[in-house]
């Protein structure tokens, strides 16, 4: 009977060793909403993140604009260590999204001085808005 409990308990690390390797490969969800009026609507999986968390920058590259969205890491305390360390999960602990460094193209018509950005349930919205004479521009929001 230890044999067989011994087993199982083999196979379970194992699947779950596996599981980790392939969690840390998981792309984050992503959406790019195009809407009736021209604007876009990017949506982005940010768990565990807030608004200050999360940088965004406009860059040109070979003419093109391009919208880069990267999170900052906060420091943890040794103190918060120490409490993620006692704590006790019965299934399976969710993650937060760790370090995230997105680019995406953004087209002419778009303008990103405009766009307005917000953190709500986890979830990052950008929206930008359409304007016929925007031309690519460099910039840093927040």
């Amino acid at each position: 009977m230890n044999n067989i409990f011994e087993n199982l308990l083999k196979e379970l690390n194992a699947f779950d060793a596996s599981f980790n390797d392939t969690a840390e490969k998981v792309n984050v969800p992503l959406n790019i909403i195009h809407e009736e009026d021209g604007s876009s609507t990017i949506e982005v999986a940010v768990v565990g993140k807030t608004r200050e968390d999360i940088k965004l920058k406009g860059t040109i590259e070979d003419g093109k604009a391009y919208l880069t969205i990267e999170t900052v890491e906060k420091e943890v305390t040794d103190a918060e260590k120490d409490a993620e360390a006692k704590r006790v999960y019965t299934v399976r602990k969710i993650k937060g999204s760790g370090k995230l460094s997105i680019k995406i193209f953004v087209p002419a018509n778009l303008s990103m001085k405009e766009l307005t950005a917000k953190v709500e349930n986890g979830l990052l919205t950008i929206n930008i808005p359409v304007c016929p004479e925007a031309r690519p521009v460099e910039f840093n929001v927040g």
